[in-house]
């Protein structure tokens, strides 16, 4: 199981422009499904964009949010 820290690292790994000071304010399990989203649609952009591997995922997960926080 991860820390949270390792969780939010996770997260701007995936997503640059989350910033840790906002994600520490969320429990570990909400962290924790958000970061398997955002994993999910990682898999999903490369495989339907196999050129640009590791490309922003900011415009595919557009509709993202963090579980209990409305935007």
């Amino acid at each position: 199981m991860m820390t949270k820290s390792d969780t939010i690292d996770a997260i701007t790994k995936l997503n640059p422009t989350a910033n840790p000071g906002f994600l520490s304010g969320f429990s570990g399990s909400e962290l924790s499904q958000y970061l398997g989203r955002l994993e999910s649609v990682t898999r999903r952009w490369n495989r339907s964009n196999p050129t640009k591997p590791g490309a922003s995922l900011i415009a595919a997960g557009r509709d993202m949010t963090m579980p209990g926080h409305t935007s």
